[in-house]
């Protein structure tokens, strides 16, 4: 929301002298008319309308400067806090202090009137009132806002958003061209990952890709293997992993493997017509015991990819 000076000087002079007014009545027994008769009651009527405009002033600022710089659509809750911060509390404190200085010109001080008992209970409600008042206001200027400067010339306003419409599609061929000269210029270079984080049951140990040898699977799990020979379980399914690692470091063999370019030792004709089984450094045993040669088998589908990877 756009803010916007608040030219309010009649409506706070009426509100002060109101309030002012109603401060020094409030809680007489007398009849109005008695009372406006008393000379007491305009000194008092004066300084009160004093204070009370100062007050208002105050609050006119602080109302002004947070609209600027906290908006009560966007800003709503920040906004409440410092209406309340500044325009409750100081104004209140502000009110006290003019009050005390005049009790003194008078020979009182504050303490010894009823001011804090009967006043100042009825001066923070109408600064909680002032403080609404602008609230409202806010909220219906933004809804309605004044039609001044708003309406123009028809001419004016359509060639305004002819330009506008104009500038908009120029800036849309502009932002084109310059995203298809930066993909030509800077190819998108895919980032892969260099650590893998391992999580066992009482730490996480991370695994740097050169010291990964494969990742496998068998019995329905699936794990990472170093080349120092250590085994560590992985939750990621190996589809994932395939796509977070550099593929001209790591290739996938089939459905159950992916090795690492330094573990492939050497790769030798199967036991099948036209398979390749892949000797793995280390050993890639299952069964801790037996080397299983099947897992290590390229896919039919994939010995061209394969072969042509190693070559490089």
């Amino acid at each position: 929301m756009t803010p916007f000076n608040y030219r309010d000087i009649w409506i706070r002079l009426f509100l002060s002298f109101f309030a002012a007014h109603f401060i020094v009545v409030y809680g007489d027994t007398e009849r109005l008319t008695t009372i406006i008769s008393n000379l007491d009651y305009y000194n008092a009527l004066i300084a009160s309308f004093a204070i009370a405009f100062l007050v208002f002033y105050y609050l006119w600022l602080v109302t002004n400067y947070l609209d600027y710089h906290l908006d009560w659509y966007e800003k709503t809750a920040k906004r409440l806090l410092a209406q309340i911060g500044l325009g409750v509390i100081p104004p209140a404190v502000i009110a006290a202090g003019l009050a005390a200085v005049y009790f003194k010109m008078y020979g009182y001080t504050i303490s010894e009137t009823e001011y804090f008992s009967a006043d100042f209970p009825v001066i923070v409600l109408l600064i909680l009132i002032a403080n609404l008042y602008y609230f409202i206001f806010y909220m219906v200027r933004n809804f309605w806002p004044d039609k001044k400067g708003i309406v123009q010339d028809s001419n004016t306003l359509t060639e305004s958003r002819s330009n506008t419409f104009v500038e908009q599609q120029e800036a849309t061929v502009a932002a084109v061209q310059c995203e298809t000269e930066q993909e030509i210029q800077s190819p998108i270079i895919k980032e892969f990952r260099e650590v893998y984080l391992v999580q066992t049951a009482t730490k996480s140990i991370p695994v740097k890709a050169a010291e990964i040898a494969y990742f496998y699977r068998t019995n329905g799990c699936n794990f990472l293997r170093t080349f120092s020979g250590d085994d560590y379980p992985i939750s990621e399914g190996l589809k994932d992993i395939e796509a977070q690692f550099d593929p001209a470091l790591f290739f996938r063999i089939n459905r159950q493997v992916i090795v690492n370019f330094e573990a492939c030792s050497y790769f030798v004709n199967g036991d099948r017509e036209g398979t390749l089984i892949v000797n793995l450094s280390p050993a890639l045993l299952v069964d801790k015991e037996v080397k299983n040669k099947a897992i290590a088998t390229v896919s039919e589908d994939r010995i061209k990819s394969f072969k042509a990877w190693l070559a490089r």
